[in-house]
C-alpha cells in the first residue's frame, strides 16, 4: 500500500547571488527530507552513494548564515 501526500508549494528564497540562492534553498529542502526520514525511518531505504561529487570551490567559499 502506498500513500501519496501533496504538500503545499514551497516558494524559493531568492538571493542576490545565484550560488547563494541555490545553497539556501537546497539547505531548506534537505531539512524537509531530514524531518521526513526522522519521522518515518522505516520508509528510508537509500543504500547507494548519493553524493558522487564535491561542491565547486565557489560554493565551498560562500560564507553566509543559512536561514532557519
Amino acid at each position: 500500500k502506498h500513500i501519496i501526500k501533496f504538500l503545499p508549494k514551497q516558494p524559493l528564497i531568492i538571493k542576490a547571488d545565484k550560488d547563494e540562492t541555490i545553497l539556501v534553498n537546497v539547505a531548506r529542502f534537505t531539512k524537509m527530507f531530514e524531518n521526513w526520514i526522522y519521522n518515518y525511518p522505516q520508509q528510508w531505504g537509500w543504500i547507494h552513494r548519493r553524493w558522487k561529487s564535491r561542491p565547486s570551490e565557489t560554493i565551498e567559499k560562500l560564507k553566509f548564515k543559512i536561514e532557519q
